[in-house]
């Protein structure tokens, strides 16, 4: 337990205190009755859409008043996603906020977590300088992206062979997974920060620990390209967790060969629509998105902090 400078104390709250922890992370004026429980009701929707392993949530307490909170989601993959509230126009939270923070890295070090994150709406620059202040670092701006699928699905004309995953394959997965990162303009801070195993892990998490749909191309006998495709049990549209092309393989309509895998899984599965997330400053991606038909319709800021050193 730690003191404040303004006589709160940190200390985890309850999870049985869900409602009174998102009342604490709203601004005032959004804390109405009916607002809490829209909140609430997301973050359990969230729950039952990701693998969530554990919460850890901490609130900054005057007497028996929660003046604020942070939310902190365990996921696969030893990654926490961590909630907190907006701080623009309320200067007087910012030391709490700062304090719980603090409280949330400590506690997720002792849960072996190897790096929490934070995904803001654009435009509250107050709130991502306090996360800074706290060790974060600017991560990417994350354009989340839709395409519809077509029917019929195009087929491949590069003479792709897919290997689904397995025990059997797992390694070879992660050693093609590796390779993809090389030269890679997709969250390049990531890239190293992790155990291979983890990053599997948090792909497995990501896709609902099913991992059915994941596949690995190989071109005359040669890991080329995998494909991390999930399903989603509650929602019409299948997501693209994760796809590369290995360095050596690039500049050969490898990524439009994937996407049109992806949408021929799609569409035997009855999706709508294929969903992904790409970083804003990773051009040839969001170049080849947008030549078979994604398009954006959420934009998030993401920041990362490193809780154990690098492996």
């Amino acid at each position: 337990m730690h003191t404040e400078p303004d006589n709160c104390t940190v200390r985890a709250i309850p999870n049985a205190d869900l409602h009174r922890a998102v009342a604490a992370l709203l601004p005032p004026a959004q804390a109405s009755p009916d607002q809490i429980n829209r909140h609430v009701q997301a973050l359990r929707v969230y729950e039952e859409l990701t693998s969530v392993l554990g919460t850890a949530h901490f609130g900054a307490y005057r007497g028996s008043s929660l003046m604020a909170a942070t939310l902190c989601f365990d996921h696969p993959g030893r990654t926490g996603l961590v909630f907190l509230p907006f701080v623009e126009d309320r200067d007087a939270i910012v030391p709490v906020v700062e304090d719980l923070l603090e409280a949330q890295s400590a506690a997720a070090a002792r849960r072996g977590l190897a790096l929490l994150q934070v995904i803001l709406e654009p435009g509250h620059p107050a709130t991502e300088a306090l996360a800074q202040r706290a060790g974060y670092q600017f991560l990417a701006d994350l354009l989340y992206q839709e395409c519809p699928v077509t029917l019929p699905a195009p087929g491949d004309t590069t003479g792709l062979q897919w290997l689904p995953y397995s025990p059997q394959t797992e390694g070879l997965f992660i050693q093609t997974i590796q390779q993809t990162y090389r030269d890679s303009q997709d969250c390049p801070l990531l890239i190293g920060r992790r155990q291979p195993g983890d990053v599997l892990e948090g792909h497995r998490g990501a896709s609902h620990l099913d991992t059915r749909h994941w596949g690995l191309a190989t071109q005359m006998g040669r890991p080329v390209a995998v494909l991390l495709l999930a399903r989603s049990p509650k929602q019409d549209t299948a997501e693209v967790v994760y796809m590369g092309v290995v360095a050596q393989a690039r500049r050969r309509s490898l990524g439009h060969a994937v996407l049109n895998r992806a949408n021929q899984i799609a569409a035997q599965t009855g999706a709508r629509a294929i969903t992904l997330a790409v970083d804003a400053a990773n051009t040839p991606a969001r170049n080849l998105y947008r030549a078979v038909g994604f398009t954006t319709h959420t934009r998030r800021r993401a920041w990362v902090k490193f809780t154990q050193t690098s492996p």
